[in-house]
């Protein structure tokens, strides 16, 4: 169950009004008893009206059949606050019917981590092979920031025009990807994929200039389900994240990543896979690391065995 404090009434009333000046006070009183004073919920509502100049009658209508459209917990087995997820649901289907693009970006963000991402990663990931609609926003700065701010807009997320980034707050992630069908969420998670492996620096992780690109990808390897892909490519990220980490010196961070990919992996392609050899070799580094040299050492032996009986002695 997801745990969310409210307003105190007069907080919720003045934030509306400062946010809807056309508010009256009943109305703002009505709206925030309404959505239960949630503050996500009262930006919501906020949004809907500055946007659409509806009525508090018809965003109650359309808040209330919403909300009768919700029973139970989302697809993940948490329970949302069913109040949020009708606001956030009815802001969600506004944005995809005035800005289609938006909605697109928007989409991806069922996917990334709740962490902040730049236009900066977005544009570098870009040249992937994507749609040609969304290739060429993630090209445009001047339109991709255009289009954060829309989201924004409509209290989906959060844009900082200083950095450059959009953050989606969790509980908006977890209601888009409850929405999304599951043809769309999987293309969703296919574009991500190409974004980070596009944005995924050509020159090797011991190059310090290419770490602050990489920390950037790094939120996004669990969530986005990268080290689930059967795509090579895309498991070449993976291990690639795991040796930025070692390279850097976050050892206990490259022994979680490699053991995890590890696992997945070995009962998938077997031992003598070729990125499980590699996993296998950035996972005793960072065993080494940790100053089990021990376990680094018998990991080490056995993976040299596979390598050597793959590919000969001499490798």
């Amino acid at each position: 169950v997801v745990e969310i404090g409210a307003f105190e009434r007069p907080e919720s009333i003045a934030l509306l009004r400062r946010l809807v000046p056309r508010l009256s006070e009943t109305e703002a009183d009505l709206l925030a008893e309404r959505v239960g004073d949630l503050p996500l919920a009262v930006h919501q509502a906020a949004a809907w009206h500055a946007v659409t100049d509806g009525t508090v009658e018809d965003y109650l209508r359309l808040f209330d059949r919403r909300l009768s459209e919700r029973t139970g917990p989302d697809s993940s087995g948490e329970e949302l606050p069913r109040l949020l997820a009708a606001g956030v649901s009815l802001n969600l289907d506004l944005l995809r019917e005035h800005d289609p693009v938006a909605w697109a970006l928007l989409e991806l963000w069922a996917v990334f981590d709740p962490e902040p991402v730049s236009c900066g990663l977005l544009s570098a990931g870009g040249t992937a092979d994507l749609p040609d609609e969304l290739r060429e926003l993630l090209a445009d700065e001047t339109r991709l920031r255009d289009a954060m701010r829309d989201i924004s807009r409509f209290s989906l997320a959060r844009f900082d025009e200083e950095s450059g980034t959009l953050q989606v707050h969790r509980l908006v992630r977890a209601i888009l990807n409850d929405r999304l069908l599951e043809e769309d969420l999987r293309r969703a998670r296919e574009h991500v994929h190409a974004i980070l492996a596009g944005a995924t620096p050509s020159k090797p992780p011991t190059v310090e200039s290419t770490w602050a690109r990489r920390a950037e990808i790094t939120p996004h390897i669990i969530p986005s389900g990268v080290l689930d892909s059967d795509d090579f490519d895309i498991r070449v990220v993976g291990i690639d994240q795991a040796d930025f980490l070692y390279q850097s010196g976050e050892y206990e961070g490259t022994r979680r990543l490699a053991e995890t990919a590890l696992g997945t992996w070995l009962d998938r392609y077997g031992p003598d896979d070729d990125l499980v050899l590699d996993i296998s070799r950035v996972l005793a580094n960072a065993l080494r690391g940790l100053g089990d040299n021990r376990a680094a050492a018998e990991l080490s032996e056995d993976n040299l065995t596979r390598t050597r009986r793959k590919f000969g002695v001499d490798h």
